[in-house]
């Protein structure tokens, strides 16, 4: 495929404009919704290729009204050893896009938030470029290079998403590193800033979790 998949999932939505603003910057976009992200996505008039789950937190007036536009609706039992957003992830990889970009996946609970970061690992091995988004941040799991874009002053916070992290090296950044070792349960990256628009994070080996707080 090679395209974008988004997938609404069915946490805290504060920015529904970033997302509509995400469909429409490439030209059709997979939209997959993950059980009430369905909600979300009638909210704003998109109709997505697929809702995924054991619909649970979504209306059946809804999905039937969905279906007849033309969503496909995937369901699976209330009892499974995966969340609904894995179940969508799953779909998502399986079309092997690109580049994978997740809304409403955090919200106020912890277990589902942390767990649906925790995903990003899955892409990794695929190659390909996954994020969460939200009304303030972007998460992205950071192999290889890639350059984080934004105002000076911009906070960007990395963590290592292995157990060892070698080789980081941070350009553009208020306190650059060349050639660092970071270990998972270290906070050393914590609240980093941009000084220039452009910032560089480089790893020879291992993983990052990078955070950009466009809010601060």
């Amino acid at each position: 495929m090679g395209g974008e998949v988004v997938i609404i999932c069915a946490g805290s939505l504060e920015d529904p404009s970033r997302l509509v603003e995400e469909t429409r910057k490439v030209p059709a976009p997979v939209v997959l919704c993950a059980d009430g992200g369905a909600r979300h996505a009638a909210d704003l008039g998109i109709v997505p290729q697929a809702v995924i789950g054991d619909m649970d937190s979504v209306k059946e007036e809804l999905l039937v009204s969905l279906e007849e536009k033309g969503s496909a609706i995937i369901r699976y039992p209330v009892a499974k050893d995966q969340t609904d957003t894995e179940l969508a992830l799953s779909y998502a990889l399986g079309l092997s896009p690109s580049r994978i970009v997740i809304f409403a996946a955090l919200g106020t609970r912890v277990d589902h938030s942390l767990a649906n970061i925790f995903l990003m690992a899955r892409a990794v091995p695929e190659g390909i470029d996954l994020r969460i988004l939200d009304h303030r941040c972007e998460i992205m799991a950071v192999t290889g290079e890639t350059s984080i874009m934004g105002e000076p002053g911009t906070t960007v916070s990395i963590l290592p998403f292995s157990p060892a992290v070698s080789g980081v090296t941070l350009e553009g950044f208020e306190y650059p590193l060349r050639d660092a070792t970071m270990e998972m349960g270290t906070t050393r990256g914590i609240s980093n800033r941009l000084v220039k628009p452009e910032g560089k994070i480089r790893v020879e080996k291992g993983r990052l979790l990078v955070i950009v707080d466009h809010s601060v």
